[in-house]
């Protein structure tokens, strides 16, 4: 899960030539971002305005918006490394296959509780659609900032499969299951031109961030806070 990539990638180590672009208050759950060596971090989540809202009240924010940041971030720092963090594929669906999935912040859960009755496959053509949401935001990325990009994921995520070594069918990504569909990700390597020289600097002063705001994108994730 995101919270222990972000421990075993960000934590005691220098990353002051990396600033980290993130659409996810995660890092917040982790530890103060001044016990981290970011040069930077830019926060997308902090402002409603950056945010997509559904009429139910569901909101994330949506890939082209990251990317547009980051795409800004890039030309601001030409000099340092970026990790783009995108929420897609993570719920909220922004683009549920059946309305039923709109009625609870977390539907995986809901759905193994027994609270929600829906066809499973929905949840996955669901997961599916939200992958297809985030991906020409993505594409975009790779063919406007220069140099070389990886696309990966912090965590994979489960739709139903059964793990071991208790034979149950789980949903989502939880604490503490480390099977193939959850540590196995994507490594798609993409270069756009010449290579951008990296330094590393100080880090640089970051915008406060209340704890209130980081609660509620957190229950929009469908994080019990």
């Amino acid at each position: 899960m995101t919270v222990e990539f972000l421990r075993g990638n960000f934590l005691d180590r220098d990353l002051t030539d990396v600033v980290y672009v993130t659409a996810t208050p995660q890092l917040h759950r982790v530890a103060n971002p001044s016990e981290f060596s970011l040069h930077a971090v830019v926060n997308l989540w902090q402002d409603d305005d950056n945010y997509w809202w559904a009429s139910d009240g569901r909101h994330c924010v949506p890939p082209e918006r990251t990317t547009e940041y980051a795409i800004q971030t890039a030309r601001r720092f030409p000099k340092k490394r970026l990790i783009v963090h995108y929420t897609q594929p993570h719920i909220p669906f922004m683009n549920p296959a059946d309305e039923t999935l709109e009625t609870d912040a977390n539907p995986y859960r809901a759905y193994t509780d027994g609270r929600l009755d829906v066809d499973p496959d929905a949840l996955r053509e669901s997961y599916y659609r939200n992958v297809e949401v985030a991906l020409p935001a993505v594409e975009k990325l790779l063919k406007t900032v220069d140099g070389k990009t990886v696309v990966t994921a912090d965590h994979g995520h489960l739709l139903g499969e059964r793990v071991w070594p208790i034979p149950v069918r789980m949903w989502g990504h939880p604490h503490g299951i480390y099977v193939d569909e959850l540590v196995t990700v994507p490594w798609l390597v993409y270069t756009n031109g010449e290579r951008r020289e990296i330094v590393a600097d100080p880090p640089v002063n970051t915008v406060s961030v209340d704890e209130r705001t980081v609660t509620d994108r957190l229950d929009a994730l469908g994080y019990r806070t």
